[in-house]
């Protein structure tokens, strides 16, 4: 077995870290470094880089948990000593539309990175019965322009959610996501076998963020199954949260 290059690792805690937990003055602090450290933020887990502590990972509470119907997920990683890493969040609105013209379950993420010019979209595509999951994300090369498009492919018959990560053109695995379901609290480790991949900030950070969603999967695939059959059924509307609402808006309205 070849050595990866890098190995990340995605730690969840038994239990989350709330604000008093954390402390008001060391959440004061992570504050003051970063406003995307919110109040609503609850530490998750920890973030490793080949077994080191790197940062933490945080989920906005509040959101969450505004119910089946209506919570997103949002979950934002720091170093730690407070500096966002990353975010990533689920943008109900394109689930829904792109369920119902799939006629699958189709969770979608966007996902922001500090000092990265472009937005990533990351979403399942629709395939088969019986065939695993896929998801696919696009990284732009900022000094190039040019496109390249990531495939996360789950693989099957194993215990845990466990994916294969490879670019699109390449036959080579760019990373193995490895979910231990059976530790306790649950750790997702990233075996990164690309070297392009294991010095590239942006990827990286994209695989390991997807990862942190694992642990939630179940839920958003089952949320989405409800709010589907609410809208069906006539009871249900949904309502964008500022969140949502702020990142979907048209960046060229003003110059209309």
């Amino acid at each position: 077995m070849v050595d990866p290059f890098k190995r990340l690792t995605v730690d969840f805690w038994v239990t989350d870290l709330h604000g008093e937990e954390i402390g008001i003055r060391q959440k004061e602090q992570y504050r003051s470094k970063s406003r995307y450290f919110t109040l609503d933020m609850d530490i998750i887990g920890k973030y490793k880089e080949d077994g080191k502590g790197v940062g933490f990972i945080a989920l906005r509470r509040k959101i969450w948990e505004k119910g089946d119907l209506d919570g997103r997920l949002v979950i934002r990683m720091f170093t730690d000593e407070g500096r966002w890493l990353g975010s990533i969040e689920e943008v109900v609105s394109e689930e829904i539309k792109r369920s119902i013209g799939s006629n699958d379950i189709i969770p979608v993420f966007l996902v922001t990175i500090p000092k990265h010019r472009y937005v990533i979209w990351l979403e399942k595509v629709h395939r088969r019965l019986g065939l695993g999951e896929i998801y696919v994300f696009n990284y732009i090369d900022e000094k190039e322009n040019k496109t390249y498009t990531y495939v996360i492919d789950e693989k099957r018959l194993t215990i845990g959610s466990d994916w294969e990560v490879y670019h699109f053109s390449s036959s080579k695995k760019s990373a193995v996501i490895d979910s231990k379901k059976l530790n306790i609290g649950g750790r997702v480790d990233i075996d990164v076998y690309s070297e392009e991949v294991a010095k590239n900030r942006i990827i990286s950070t994209v695989i390991a963020l997807f990862s942190s969603t694992l642990k939630y999967k179940g839920d958003i695939e089952r949320r989405i199954r409800k709010r589907l059959n609410s809208l069906k059924d006539g009871s249900w509307r949904y309502k964008l949260d500022r969140g949502e609402i702020k990142i979907l808006r048209n960046p060229r309205r003003i110059l209309a």
